[in-house]
């Protein structure tokens, strides 16, 4: 099924309204504010990350897809500020397991209950059937993405250490 230039174009400037809804230093702010947190968004995306499990550092960044170091000083914050405990794995000693303590886990849950209160408001006058569509397709489109490579662009000669690292 061939798709024309056009329909590519407003699905792209649409992804990249989403991305930058998202990512806006903004509206996390708004989040925060509704929420009563000052934690910087990277420290509310390694709790969410957490949920109600414990688990190996490296499972917290795959899991919010942070870099390693970056996710280990968020943990190392949190732990300070009694949102998260530490502790060496029994099996692995070089291994650390976090774990959300109360004070962590009704944070996330407070965060995630502002979230779906915006998002239930927002798809207020949507249907049921157009809210499981979006769901369908946004999954589907994803999915399709992360599994499509980039081609090259034909008249582009290839440059030693040009490519990206497989995921």
């Amino acid at each position: 099924m061939s798709v024309d230039e056009r329909e590519l174009d407003a699905l792209a400037e649409a992804l990249k309204r989403l991305q930058r809804l998202r990512s806006s230093k903004q509206v996390f702010a708004l989040l925060a504010e509704a929420v009563g947190t000052d934690l910087p968004r990277q420290s509310i995306d390694a709790l969410a990350a957490l949920g109600e499990e414990t688990m190996p550092v490296a499972e917290v960044a795959k899991r919010a897809r942070m870099d390693l170091g970056a996710t280990s000083r968020q943990l190392r914050d949190l732990a300070k500020a009694g949102y998260v405990t530490k502790q060496p794995s029994a099996e692995n000693g070089s291994v650390v397991l976090v774990a959300a303590t109360s004070r962590g886990r009704k944070l996330s849950l407070l965060v995630r209950s502002v979230q779906r209160r915006h998002l239930r408001r927002a798809l207020a006058d949507w249907s049921r059937d157009d809210r499981q569509r979006l769901a369908t397709l946004l999954d589907r489109l994803l999915t399709n993405l992360q599994a499509t490579p980039y081609d090259r662009e034909p008249s582009r000669p290839k440059e030693a250490g040009s490519s990206l690292p497989p995921h």
